[in-house]
Parts: structure tokens; sequence; C-alpha cells
């Protein structure tokens, strides 16, 4: 029986979109279609290959069957909370209500930490990765000043001015939130890895991506949907 196969027993909403989210090769718009199509993940799941060839290609349908047969969701997400990694789907009820309202809303997100409760206040800060000095410092002091009150500060990780931006926060032994543009156990930049390390301890990590993802240029963009999305306010530093 499908659902069922290697000790599975019957998946939830939540390891459904997981074990969807998990298939490279069948982006976020094909989950989409296939959604609307079947107009849920279990039907999705338990869809029979004779409809799902009508929204895959034959090489999606074959990953999907493929995925099916031998993946252990179940597993997959136990494996990855034994790692500090909690996988939270849309049908989660603490999935980020702010996020539910973007245009593009993310499937799922991969975190590290614990995500802050929906009434609080956080800013993003965000800008260049060649800034000036001038940049820099003033990142710097408006992200311990923020920090300060008490308000958690979101940035990408990236060099530059995101950096910068965590850096500051770190300053005031404030809550910093970095949103990366590849899977959660990468460190991007590589000399990063302090930064990282420094934002665990009292803030979090969040990414889209399935881990092990690859930064690739694209997801950069992408990503900044979700930096924005979960922020009160955006202040933008040294951008062209």
């Amino acid at each position: 029986v499908i659902g069922r196969r290697k000790g599975c027993g019957q998946m939830n909403n939540r390891e459904v979109m997981f074990f969807l989210h998990s298939l490279q090769g069948i982006g976020k718009k094909t989950v989409g279609n296939l959604m609307e199509y079947f107009g849920n993940v279990q039907a999705v799941y338990h869809a029979p290959e004779s409809e799902l060839t009508k929204i895959l290609k034959p090489a999606q349908c074959r990953l999907f069957l493929d995925g099916r047969e031998k993946k252990n969701p179940k597993q997959e997400l136990m494996e990855l909370e034994k790692k500090g990694i909690r996988y939270y789907s849309v049908f989660d009820k603490d999935y980020p209500k702010r996020l539910l309202k973007t245009a593009d809303i993310p499937m799922g997100l991969f975190v590290k930490g614990s995500l802050p409760e929906e009434d609080v206040l956080t800013v993003s800060v965000v800008g260049t990765r060649k800034h000036s000095y001038y940049g820099e410092k003033q990142t710097k002091e408006f992200c311990k000043m923020i920090a300060g009150m008490g308000v958690p500060v979101i940035s990408g990780m990236a060099r530059g001015i995101d950096t910068c931006a965590h850096v500051g926060t770190f300053r005031q032994n404030g809550e910093t939130i970095a949103v990366l543009g590849c899977g959660i156990d990468i460190v991007y930049p590589k000399e990063n890895t302090k930064v990282y390390n420094e934002i665990l301890k009292k803030g979090l990590i969040i990414s889209e991506y399935i881990v092990g993802t690859k930064p690739e240029k694209g997801n950069f963009p992408a990503r900044n949907r979700i930096i924005s999305g979960i922020s009160s306010g955006v202040l933008v530093v040294e951008a062209k």
C-alpha cells in the first residue's frame, strides 16, 4: 500500500510535503501544479502513474515513483531533528504566518533554532556585498541599537552588509536571524563559519532549500522574499 513502504506508516501532510520538497528535479511550481490538479497533498502522494503523467514529465514521473518506493520521510525527518534541524511545512500550525501573506509562499522551511513568536517586532538589514567603510560602521551601529531595544535583526549572512548586520547585533548580545540561499547545513561564504556558529547561540538560521543544496546564484534573490516576509520592517544599506 502506498504510504506504508519501508515502515513509513500512514504519513501526515507535513511528511508528504517534506517528501515532495526533497525531490530534486521537481520544483515548487510543479508541486503547485500537482496540488491544484489533485486537490491536496495526500491525493498527490497516492496518485497512480497514469494520472501523474498528466502533470509530470517522464523523467519527473520516474523520480516521483522511485522516491515514493524508496524514501522514508518519517525516518529522514527524525534524522534531521537529531542534527538540530526542524522542518516546518505550510501545513504546520507553527509555520510563520507572515510568510503566508507573501506572493510566493515557501512550501517548507528548514530551521536551526526557535522561530520567533508571530507578534514579535523584527527588522531585516540588507545591502551590498561591496560596502564602504562608512556603510560597515553605520550598519553595525544601527544593528547594535536595534538589538539593544530587544528587536531581532534578520539578514542573509552574505558577504558585506549582511555580515555587518549580524556582527553589529553580536556586539549588543542580541538575537539575529540568518536566511540562507543554500542548504541549512552549508556555511556560505566559508569565512562566515564563526558568524554561523555565533548566530546559533542565541538566534536561528532558516533555509527553504533541502539539506545539502549548494549556493546557486538564483537562490539568493529568491531567499530575499523570506527575509522581507518575516520582517516587520527592512533597512537597506548601500544598495545599487
